[in-house]
């Protein structure tokens, strides 16, 4: 079971924090959680957490593509998920905005259809970095990241910052 606390605490969310915190332009992050509830435990912190550092609210906008449907099409990544990024809403195009693409929760049949969008954002990477003023954290399973490197070579070398958090280890 994941602990909040320990969340709270993990050094890659604290540096995650602190890199966001200074940002004052588009700038991308990876997060790389162990289980979909350690990435939500994250993403409330990063929201507390950036606050401060900033001295100002700050909003996290969620692109969620499980909310209502699984498993997931690559036709609905496009709708949900990069449609919003080229295209932003006026919550998502605010510099206090900090837009989370959540896969955290994406199962292994999901793979084909995320390794599809990673490369249609490797290919829109200078407009979504134009469109968004902000911060945008890509939130994944570990056994994604390897595959986001290899289908968005581009768009992973304009990360400022890569973190893996993990939850507690189970008790026995």
């Amino acid at each position: 079971m994941a602990d909040p606390h320990r969340t709270r605490q993990d050094p890659g969310v604290r540096r995650l924090v602190q890199s966001i915190g200074l940002s004052r332009q588009f700038a991308f992050f990876l997060l790389v959680a162990d289980t979909p509830r350690v990435a939500q435990e994250a993403f409330a912190v990063l929201e507390e957490g950036v606050a401060g550092e900033r001295g100002e609210a700050v909003h996290l906008v969620q692109l969620e593509p499980y909310q209502a449907h699984a498993p997931i099409r690559f036709e609905l990544l496009v709708d949900e998920v990069l449609a919003p990024l080229v295209d932003p809403t006026e919550a998502m195009a605010s510099a206090r905005a900090i837009v989370v693409i959540d896969a955290s929760g994406a199962p292994p049949r999901d793979d084909d259809a995320w390794k599809l969008l990673f490369h249609r954002m490797n290919e829109r990477r200078n407009v979504i970095a134009a469109a968004l003023p902000g911060t945008l954290v890509l939130a994944l399973p570990p056994r994604l990241e390897p595959l986001f490197a290899h289908a968005a070579p581009d768009f992973w070398s304009i990360r400022s910052l890569a973190v893996v958090v993990k939850g507690a280890p189970p008790r026995p």
